[in-house]
């Protein structure tokens, strides 16, 4: 599985975006998100994006690109 997550940019429905992935990445897929920057006038979703990790440190393996908006992804255990 590849799933890009890149569309509302509100916290709160960027969240469910992150939860709605996982429940359908098997193993071995990648969860992508962009506009991870927390500079000003930029989407600022870093946040979110820590908190996920935080969450699911167990089933998935993080990693981060923050120059620019930024880009995270995660693999499946």
């Amino acid at each position: 599985d590849y799933i890009l997550v890149d569309g509302d940019h509100t916290k709160s429905v960027a969240r469910q975006d992150l939860e709605g992935a996982l429940e359908v990445c098997q193993k071995g897929g990648i969860i992508v998100m962009d506009d991870l920057s927390n500079a000003p006038g930029e989407c600022a979703l870093l946040d979110v994006w820590e908190d996920f990790k935080k969450h699911h440190r167990q089933e998935l393996v993080f990693a981060e690109f923050l120059e620019g908006k930024g880009a995270g992804w995660a693999v499946r255990k």
